[in-house]
């Protein structure tokens, strides 16, 4: 290894710097996090209500209600707590929920927030001629690829009610006439309403929905559209049953036309948003950190790079950055750049790793990373490998990736295996016996009696296999959170020797929070009956203490025998 290492370090070329991906500034949604601008919530209505009821995250619109006067007012939404909250960092997130009419319970008000104005109509207590949802939206002219965010469902006991989102892209102006705006006694105030949500998706639905007819049993007359009216893109989901811990979902846009949009609204529902037929009190849908998605988009990790080649350890919890350049939700370019090897003073700068082309699948808000790239030139050709890119990134950001280089044109093909992981590795434990350390990778021999631990910390798990007269099988590292089927788990107590015999013992510190494993280490020891058992060699043994001093007579401790030119390193108690 020693020449290999050598006859690098002796051709070092930089190489030239990696190439950036240019990304334009698009357009994201305001206020897309919940933690901003929690206001009263006026309702609308065609008689300009001031009235107001509840609080809602301007400029969004929870579909808070005010009845009629008051009378009837409706709380259908509230700021909790929101995805990645602490004690030292709260954050907030919009839950909405199906709700009882404070007067009449029989009657449900829908839960839903959106960017645009919402409204509903009725007349009377008995809610005749009911009708409701959003118009309007936002100013906006970019064409994202897909919406993200992350959402918790909860049903009420028995509901078959499905949560729903919609966001929707278009321009021009869709006109009703006539629209009741608001919930009155009498006949309620009509408006001319402009883009409201039915009109400007009905034909979508009819052509994506089993033709359903969104306009149907709805209140309102003639709808005009401008001569440039035109729904440009759709992203829908519906969710079923709960979900209880906070989960990421992403939508792709399916786009209708080229054209440039000029608004955009989302609405996210706690029920069935176009039937409320089907509405279901106590139902709940919970949101946070909305986010527009634009390809390519560049996610860049810190994190820790660990390199083992030919058995040796050659980077230990290196400070390194990956970045993933995602061109869809399935398909992203890995790459590690200036990848280098810290060699003691000197550091190797090998080049850029790219993978191009890995494929991504997506379980539990986990996102799981599988690629090859075969050829890849390192140090201006001097090495070429193939290369393997395994691994997962979760929902909190933490990336846990291996990097298999298999280096073809040395003389017989080297493997090169390197993690990266957003934590550092944990330390593997150092050997106690009788209390006191010994190194790792060193011969030692133990009196019978002696106690061979680990210490033990706090948040750390030690599995450990310990094997009488046998080699343990050559373990390559790999941070992949599951320990080997044949390794115990540390119990804090001594370790089960005999006199008389040879053991190998390999063993892994395990963080029990992050689930990164340490290197593997390995120490190999034989065991006695004491110190007057380790007899002579053809001579007498002499031994030393560990700063070298020779020590006649030794008492309780770690000390090197040397007999016949050989040093071994035992434990006296």
């Amino acid at each position: 290894m020693k020449k290999v290492t050598t006859a690098l370090l002796g051709a070092m070329l930089l190489l030239p710097p990696l190439a950036a991906y240019a990304q334009e500034a698009n357009q994201q949604l305001p206020n897309n996090g919940f933690e901003e601008n929690w206001g009263d919530c006026t309702p609308w209505t065609a008689g300009d209500n001031k009235k107001t009821n509840g609080t809602t995250p301007l400029p969004w619109c929870i579909s808070q209600v005010i009845g009629m006067g008051g009378a009837g007012a409706t709380i259908t939404g509230e700021k909790v707590e929101g995805y990645n909250s602490t004690d030292e960092k709260p954050t907030s997130a919009v839950k909405v929920y199906n709700s009882p009419n404070s007067i009449l319970a029989s009657q449900t008000v829908p839960g839903y927030v959106t960017l645009g104005k919402t409204w509903s109509t009725a007349k009377g207590f008995n809610a005749a001629n009911k009708d409701g949802g959003t118009f309007g939206g936002i100013d906006f002219t970019s064409r994202p690829d897909a919406i993200e965010f992350m959402y918790k469902v909860s049903r009420a006991e028995e509901s078959t009610e499905k949560a729903a989102v919609i966001a929707y892209l278009w321009k021009g102006t869709w006109t009703q006439a006539n629209v009741p705006g608001e919930i009155s006694f009498s006949t309620p105030k009509n408006v001319n309403m402009e883009d409201r949500d039915r009109n400007i998706l009905q034909q979508y639905y009819k052509d994506n929905h089993d033709g359903l007819d969104l306009m149907e049993n709805t209140q309102g007359g003639e709808i005009t559209p401008t001569p440039d009216a035109e729904l440009i893109a759709v992203a829908e989901i519906s969710f079923e049953g709960n979900t209880d811990e906070w989960t990421l979902c992403h939508i792709d846009f399916n786009y209708l036309t080229e054209s440039t949009p000029e608004k955009f609204n989302v609405i996210f529902s706690a029920g069935d948003y176009f039937n409320s037929n089907n509405l279901q009190q106590g139902n709940s849908l919970t949101i946070d950190d909305v986010k527009l998605i634009y390809y390519p988009y560049t996610d860049n990790h810190n994190g820790y790079l660990n390199v083992r080649m030919t058995g040796e350890q050659l980077t230990d919890n290196q400070s390194s950055t990956i970045s993933i350049v995602n061109k869809s939700y399935t398909s992203c370019d890995f790459i590690l750049p200036d990848f280098s090897l810290s060699m003691g003073e000197d550091l190797l700068p090998l080049g850029d790793i790219v993978v191009p082309d890995v494929a991504i699948t997506t379980s539990n808000g986990v996102r799981n990373y599988n690629g090859t790239v075969n050829d890849l030139q390192l140090l201006e050709g001097m090495i070429v490998a193939d290369v393997t890119v395994t691994g997962t990134i979760d929902a909190d950001n933490f990336a846990n990736m291996k990097i298999d280089v298999m280096w073809t044109n040395a003389d017989e093909p080297m493997p090169i295996d390197v993690t990266f992981t957003t934590n550092p590795l944990p330390a593997a434990p150092v050997i106690h016996i009788n209390g006191m350390e010994v190194n790792d990778g060193e011969n030692f021999t133990v009196n019978a009696g002696d106690e061979v631990k680990f210490p033990v910390v706090e948040g750390i798990d030690i599995w450990y296999l310990l094997e009488e007269n046998s080699a343990a099988p050559e373990i390559a590292y790999a941070p992949s959170k599951v320990v080997p089927d044949n390794y115990v788990k540390y119990d804090g107590n001594a370790l089960a020797i005999e006199p008389g015999k040879t053991y190998r013992l390999t063993y892994i510190a395990k963080d029990t929070k992050t689930g990164l494993e340490s290197n593997v280490k390995t120490v190999t020891f034989s065991t006695t009956t004491g110190i007057t058992a380790i007899g002579t060699e053809n001579g007498t043994a002499e031994y030393f203490n560990l700063q070298g001093v020779r020590v006649a007579e030794p008492t309780t401790g770690i000390y090197i025998r040397v007999a016949n030119g050989n040093a071994t390193k035992v434990a006296v108690k």
